[in-house]
């Protein structure tokens, strides 16, 4: 049985749409306004076919609309939930902040548990790191807003 008012098969439809680096880019970018595939090339280095490939699995989910202008297709948000998203994402997880543990309760008569190794982190385009400069946001120290 589901919560009133959400459906796990469409949020999980939703959420897949978003679980792709790439992707996320090319939405982050498109929360600033609509752009033409040149421009994604241009302005986030991305290349085809990879980029053609990401932007038809976010048409087909129906997450970003297209129309023609000139030679050009261009690009913007289709989807409105996206921007709300995003927006939680960048404030749920901000670029540099340690990973959360997740909450232990261990047994009254069991010892605590060890430590867990921790996990090099993995190098970043242009030496970021974080899923959210992968994604191209620019988050503060902090995890201030942009004003």
């Amino acid at each position: 049985m589901s919560a009133p008012g959400c459906d796990p098969d469409q949020a999980a439809e939703f959420l897949r749409a978003l679980a792709h680096p790439m992707r996320l880019r090319i939405l982050c970018r498109l929360l600033e306004g609509e752009l033409a595939v040149a421009g994604f090339e241009s302005e986030l280095g991305l290349r085809q076919p990879n980029l053609s490939q990401q932007l038809a699995a976010l048409r087909e989910a129906g997450l970003v609309a297209t129309r023609r202008e000139s030679k050009s297709i261009v690009y913007s948000l289709a989807d409105a939930r996206v921007a709300g998203v995003l927006e939680a994402l960048r404030a749920a997880l901000p670029a540099g902040a340690p990973e959360a543990a997740p909450p232990s309760r261990p047994a009254p008569s069991a010892p605590p548990p060890a430590a867990a190794p921790t996990r090099p982190a993995r190098p970043q385009p242009g030496g970021e790191a974080g899923i959210f400069a992968i994604a191209g946001w620019d988050v503060p120290p902090g995890g201030g807003r942009r004003g």
